[in-house]
């Protein structure tokens, strides 16, 4: 037998017959009734669109470095550093990067000390001096190593990034080294950039990809 339709107001309630309350009148179910957003949560949403792109952005620069040491929730903790921007209404920059690990499990920390000896831009180019400790790698085939420094430039308000690198050749584990030097092209058109140490293991002269003994 076919469920006989509830009886409607001219409004559009339905007319209910109880026999606790009596005859009265609700609301449909499922219905909703308009919210209105005020300005705060307008402005708050919008500062986290521009957090989640900009977290993107850059990760897909950092990515072009990484392709041999992936995972390590980098993504996740990315939009945790640009969403804490958000949140405290500040512009997307790369401030809070510093001593930044690219990968959570495999830290850069572990394997070597790193330290900012010198660091100015002339003529175009950023000049870097590094001090550096022996690498502690725990593998005994590794007999030597490599050090990448990667400059990662970008402005988030004309939503763009850029890149450049340079390395070193492999340097024996037995040979002391009191610091390293390197010379990174500056491209024109950005107000920030951000230095990225990376250190890959090595047998001989082939470079290993293991992330157990890579750091960035």
């Amino acid at each position: 037998m076919a469920r006989k339709k509830a009886a409607r107001t001219a409004t559009g309630d339905i007319i209910v017959d109880s026999r606790s309350y009596g005859t009265h009148t609700r609301k449909p179910r499922g219905t909703y009734k308009a919210v209105e957003i005020n300005d705060a949560f307008k402005a708050s949403a919008a500062n986290l669109v521009k957090a989640n792109n900009a977290a993107a952005l850059l990760k897909r620069e950092i990515d072009q470095f990484r392709h041999d040491f992936g995972g390590g929730l980098l993504w996740q903790r990315m939009l945790s550093v640009f969403r804490g921007y958000s949140k405290n209404n500040q512009a997307p920059n790369l401030q809070g990067f510093r001593r930044f690990e690219i990968h959570k499990d495999y830290p850069l920390s572990r394997l070597i000390t790193a330290n900012h000896k010198n660091t100015f831009i002339e003529n175009g180019f950023i000049k870097v001096t590094l001090e550096l400790s022996t690498p502690r790698f725990k593998r005994k085939f590794v007999d030597g190593y490599r050090i990448g420094l990667i400059a990662f430039f970008a402005d988030f308000e004309e939503k763009k990034t850029a890149s450049t690198a340079e390395w070193t050749p492999v340097i024996p584990l037995n040979s002391p080294i009191a610091g390293v030097e390197f010379t990174l092209p500056v491209p024109e058109g950005f107000k920030e950039y951000l230095l990225c140490l990376k250190l890959k293991a090595a047998d001989g002269q082939t470079i290993c990809d293991n992330v157990s003994i890579t750091g960035m």
